[in-house]
């Protein structure tokens, strides 16, 4: 009888529909440990390998509890996504689960869609879909082929509708329903309309049409738009022809308006002719002999960046690359908008190992000081990194350093004109307490890991995290990192319930309540107007958030073009 219960199980198991990468909802998708995308080439698989090694091997980490365990899930998913056959095995066996399974595009629901979507500095197509309406099983192969395909250009993600109507800028009354999200514009949607025939050239055109087009300058515009005022650095592609946004080549052009909307919050971008260029810029600003596209890039009065290219598909990666130097002299107010951006390699594009070091109230004259040494400690450990490469007689120039450290500030109380910085967010006193109330910290999103630094120490902290002399400990799983930061955007409805949940906001809205209901019948029309509006001014003289919200519309018809009003 054992014998026949173990066979009957044996044959379930293995029998028709039996998929080995099916384990409920909480299976491992392998390309989400390793934190690569699909499409990801050996080269990209064995660098990420080899960068999450540094992080999570336990020879490492001495007294990791965690280590051990996560380091044996990457190796399993490095093991399989490193041989090309059982990556191609691996792959079809993901394609054949539940039929309306995405492999390119992320599950949204209603606690995340917020904080992914619409607080992102990407370009988001998404899918409304219903898993038992027809439509959305039909359209369901076009989906996966356009997001597969186009996965270099946008992010992709899918919510049911039950989950979606009221996230949603209108009802969706007819499935499936893509919109395409993207900061400062207009929600646009394309609605399938079930013909089958056409392929995936609809969905294709239309993230082709909506895409967030870079602007175009042109003649005695272009130096006033180049060294005009900005609290952003500005960035100019000069091209001999118009970039294309139709063929096979339009996807080249996408890709750099995928980093240009990416980097918006720091780095403004505009085209234009080279011809036109070096009439008004002068000779030798346009692309260089047997070039098509120049990059120009340079923020106040600093001294502009240039690289030539032959290629359009050279231009975007290597302007990521540039836009991060010129962030690296910055140090930007951490928000949840930006965060991973600034401090995760995946945000930068890049495979190296990222950290952030935080200024907690840092005033003007510390962050000068602390970008100043920060940068003269990364000029000594490149030197250090060359003299080694000498001493083993590598060289090899072209890869990645293997530190990038990015300086950002936070502010504990929220200023009051929206042009400052806002308040942290409510888990932030958690992550402080975690690194003593220091005043700057490191902190290394990735593996959750932070430590206190001393700021009289930044001038060598490229060397004490590369050489492990500082020992950044583990975060508590439970503490919720999206909910550190700033959210400056966050509505007049968000601020009021965020008010209301705490006991001294519950007892003054009470107070005020009973107060009114008593007194304001007893008093004339004049008399009742007057008190509204002093009780007005008391609450946007005593709440910063609200005093924030009312000054933002006023403060961006004067400053349309800041990234607080797009």
């Amino acid at each position: 009888m054992l014998a026949f219960t173990v066979l009957l199980i044996a044959a379930n198991a293995f029998g028709e529909g039996f998929d080995p990468d099916s384990r409920g909802e909480g299976h491992v998708n392998f390309y989400d440990t390793m934190g690569v995308p699909r499409e990801s080439d050996m080269r990209a698989i064995r660098k990420a390998y080899k960068a999450l090694a540094l992080s999570w091997h336990p020879d490492k980490n001495p007294g990791c509890r965690d280590c051990k365990t996560r380091f044996a899930a990457i190796s399993e998913a490095y093991e399989t996504l490193s041989d090309p056959e059982k990556k191609k095995a691996y792959d079809q066996q993901r394609a054949h689960k539940g039929s309306l399974e995405s492999m390119a595009s992320v599950e949204l629901t209603a606690e995340n869609f917020e904080r992914l979507v619409l607080r992102s500095s990407e370009v988001w197509i998404v899918q409304v879909y219903s898993p038992s309406d027809h439509f959305c099983k039909d359209f369901h192969p076009i989906w996966e082929d356009v997001s597969l395909s186009h996965q270099s250009v946008a992010r992709w993600g899918r919510i049911d509708a039950r989950a979606a109507q009221s996230l949603l800028p209108q009802r969706a009354l007819v499935l499936p329903v893509v919109y395409r999200f993207a900061h400062g514009k207009e929600p646009e949607f394309f609605t399938w309309n079930g013909d089958r025939d056409s392929g995936a050239g609809p969905l294709t055109r239309f993230v082709a049409d909506s895409y967030p087009a870079v602007r175009h300058v042109a003649g005695a515009e272009l130096r006033g738009w180049l060294d005009g005022p900005s609290q952003r650095a500005r960035a100019l592609l000069l091209s001999r022809a118009a970039l294309p946004t139709s063929g096979r080549r339009a996807m080249e052009t996408l890709q750099f308006w995928r980093v240009a909307n990416s980097l918006a919050e720091f780095v403004e971008v505009a085209t234009a002719d080279s011809v036109e260029a070096e009439k008004v810029l002068g000779v030798g600003t346009g692309p260089a002999q047997g070039d098509s596209f120049a990059l120009l890039m340079g923020r106040g009065g600093d001294a502009r960046q240039r690289k030539s290219f032959a290629e359009l598909e050279d231009v975007a990666g290597n302007f990521r690359q540039m836009a991060v130097r010129v962030v690296g002299g910055m140090a930007p107010h951490a928000t949840l908008r930006n965060h991973d951006q600034l401090c995760s390699a995946s945000g930068l594009g890049m495979v190296t190992r990222s950290f952030c070091v935080v200024l907690v109230d840092a005033g003007d004259a510390e962050v000068s000081a602390a970008l100043a040494a920060v940068n003269q400690s990364q000029v000594e450990y490149a030197k250090e990194l060359l003299e080694l490469q000498a001493a083993e007689g590598s060289d090899d120039e072209s890869q990645e350093p293997p530190l990038h450290i990015q300086l950002v500030r936070v502010s504990t109380a929220t200023s009051r004109l929206p042009w400052e910085a806002a308040g942290v967010g409510p888990a932030f006193a958690q992550l402080w307490r975690e690194v003593k109330y220091s005043p700057a910290f490191v902190l290394e999103l990735e593996t959750r890991r932070a430590a206190a630094v001393k700021p009289k120490n930044l001038g060598e902290v490229f060397q004490q995290i590369a050489y492990e002399d500082l020992r950044l400990g583990e975060l508590p799983e439970e503490l919720p990192l999206p909910r550190v930061w700033a959210d400056p955007e966050r509505g007049l409805k968000r601020e009021l319930l965020a008010a209301l949940s705490t006991k001294v906001g519950a007892a003054a809205a009470l107070l005020l309540f009973a107060a009114g209901a008593a007194v304001v019948p007893e008093l004339s029309l004049l008399t009742s107007g007057a008190a509204a509006g002093s009780l007005a001014a008391l609450l946007l003289a005593s709440w910063p958030g609200l005093c924030r919200r009312a000054l933002l519309p006023l403060w961006c018809a004067g400053s349309p073009g800041a990234f607080q009003c797009l």
